[in-house]
């Protein structure tokens, strides 16, 4: 099958972030797949009727396999500023292990593009979570997939 370049899907489309990339998809007028984790498909509301829906989990390969066939674009959103290693989230697992699991799968499933969101430097960011974005965008350069990465600032702003 081939991509539809009006079709992109959207990790962590639970969240904060996905949830208004994924809006802001649809006012421009693209087909959108959501990809969520199974318990969190109820936190979605009225998006659920907008959307593809997708249930996978990032940091499981085989879960990933099939999910982004058809896409243009997959645009990964999962990361985190905040470590728990007690629970296994390092920030290694977090924002690389993410990263390179969704990468593998946009080359696996033949998805031309992938776009991540990273983050900026600032003084209050510590050096492991930001050495942890950036060897996600090395490794998105590395293998042979179209890579767009995004440096967000750290305050987000509806409009800006």
């Amino acid at each position: 099958m081939s991509a539809n370049k009006h079709r992109i899907l959207v990790t962590g489309g639970s969240t904060f972030l996905g949830d208004n990339i994924a809006a802001a998809l649809l006012a421009e007028g693209a087909d959108v797949t959501l990809l969520v984790r199974p318990e969190a498909k109820a936190n979605l509301g009225l998006l659920t009727q907008r959307v593809r829906l997708a249930t996978a989990d990032v940091w499981d390969t085989a879960s990933l396999r099939g999910h982004a066939r058809g896409h243009a674009l997959v645009i990964h959103t999962v990361g985190s500023m905040l470590a728990d290693p007690a629970r296994g989230l390092t920030f290694q697992r977090m924002n690389l292990v993410s990263a390179r699991n969704v990468a593998t799968m946009c080359i696996s499933d033949g998805v031309p593009e992938m776009l991540l969101l990273s983050s900026t430097r600032a003084p209050w960011t510590g050096r492991a979570y930001i050495r942890s974005k950036r060897e996600a965008e090395q490794y998105i350069g590395r293998v042979g997939i179209r890579g767009t990465i995004i440096r967000a600032p750290l305050v987000y702003q509806r409009g800006a």
